[in-house]
């Protein structure tokens, strides 16, 4: 079996929607991986959501056009790339609570690692650093509600 088509069937088996080529690492060597990536992308098979992070293209049943990535599997790919962890904040844990029926227009997180912001299309996924005690030691959904209060007490 071919990279291309390992890399493919790992892809539609993964219980994440948005990989890099990290996630294919114990398949092939990094070479082999990125260029299996590149080739898929260019096929049609995988779409880039930016550059280093691809997802499986899937069509709007309703409607019939391609739907775009899914921001916050997007950003859990970022953050597995670099080896951080991440907990939505502000407006993005309100909504993600139930607090807020808005979405946001831009999305954001904290994480052990720097601040970055990346741009996926014309939507931006803000990195801000906060300390390991902020982010370690309690459930996901315990962080992302008490980060949901912290944005209400602005």
């Amino acid at each position: 079996m071919s990279t291309r088509d390992l890399v493919l069937e790992r892809a539609s088996e993964l219980p994440y929607k948005a990989f890099t080529s990290a996630d294919f690492l114990d398949l092939e060597a990094y070479k082999n991986i990125s260029k299996a990536l590149e080739t898929l992308q260019k096929s049609g098979d995988l779409l880039r959501a930016r550059r280093g992070v691809y997802y499986l293209p899937k069509k709007n049943k309703k409607f019939g056009f391609i739907e775009p990535p899914d921001i916050d599997e997007v950003a859990k790919a970022i953050a597995r790339q670099y080896n951080l962890n991440i907990v939505p904040s502000s407006n993005h844990a309100l909504n993600m609570v139930g607090i807020s029926t808005q979405v946001p227009s831009s999305y954001s997180y904290i994480t052990d690692g720097p601040y970055n912001e990346y741009m996926v299309g014309n939507i931006p996924i803000r990195f801000k650093h906060a300390t390991k005690k902020e982010i370690n030691g309690l459930r996901f959904k315990n962080l992302v509600a008490i980060q949901a209060i912290k944005s209400l007490g602005r």
